[in-house]
């Protein structure tokens, strides 16, 4: 019996350093500074992780509706939001994100949320500012652990 999956040594790098800096194990810079993680991934892998990361939620909000035979109005607008959005202008949108200095500690879970709902015309200051926040905290806590 062969093993169907195939891993790719590019899309398993940006997983395992985006894993690290996120818990505070990257090398270089500050602890959990998920920019530096991003911004040294190559446009491949950067690719590779949105299409993951929206196939990977996508499947979360079907398995979460499969009962109801026509989906509800709530998961339309959920998928709603990823129209005309597609992996290379999330990358843009990320990479866009990510040069600001003020982002560099907020996850790419929040960093999706966030560049996905700006993209389709909602106001995210107010998330923004959490996600800033947490991520600050999360960083501080990773910095503390690695000392």
């Amino acid at each position: 019996m062969t093993c169907a999956w195939k891993i790719s040594p590019n899309g398993l790098l940006l997983s395992l350093s985006l894993i690290l800096s996120s818990s505070g194990c990257a090398t270089g810079g500050e602890p959990g500074s998920v920019a530096r993680a991003w911004e040294g991934s190559n446009a491949r892998a950067k690719v590779m992780f949105v299409v993951g990361f929206n196939n990977g939620w996508k499947m979360g909000v079907i398995s979460s509706s499969v009962a109801s035979e026509e989906p509800s109005d709530e998961t339309k607008q959920l998928f709603a939001r990823f129209d005309g959005v597609g992996p290379d202008k999330l990358v843009v949108l990320l990479d866009d994100f990510y040069a600001d200095p003020a982002n560099q500690f907020v996850t790419l879970d929040f960093a999706m949320d966030l560049v996905i709902d700006k993209a389709a015309g909602v106001d995210i200051e107010r998330s923004l500012g959490k996600a800033r926040e947490i991520g600050m905290k999360s960083s501080r806590g990773a910095s503390n652990a690695a000392r």
